[in-house]
């Protein structure tokens, strides 16, 4: 009963964590469509706030290749922004794509409590 009360828990963190990440990579995709500097500069510090925050906890129940796949395209995309080169929506697409895998591979299912 224990197992499936944590698994519900650490599933719901995981979850709201990786649906606000998702929403502010959406935000930066767009504010880098319209060419908003600022705006972005804002949303990739809060997307890396957001990220060290969440890492820390997740690190305890998400398994640390995915951690670490994240932490390398994050850090692509800090550079990419400093560097105003090209690329930017690719490796943001990408990050956005490795906080879904992450959060689906997360959701509590029957077979993984067994």
């Amino acid at each position: 009963m224990l197992l499936v009360i944590l698994s519900i828990i650490t599933g719901t963190f995981v979850s709201r964590k990786c649906d606000r990440l998702s929403e502010d990579i959406d935000a930066a995709m767009e504010a880098a469509s319209d060419g908003d500097e600022a705006a972005l500069c804002s949303l990739a510090a809060r997307i890396n706030d957001d990220w060290e925050s969440f890492r820390k906890y997740a690190a305890l129940f998400i398994r640390g290749d995915r951690l670490a796949e994240a932490d390398k395209l994050l850090c692509r995309v800090n550079g990419v922004i400093k560097e105003k080169s090209s690329g930017l929506y690719t490796e943001l697409s990408e990050f956005s794509r490795v906080i879904s895998l992450m959060k689906n591979r997360e959701i509590p299912k029957l077979v993984n409590l067994m």
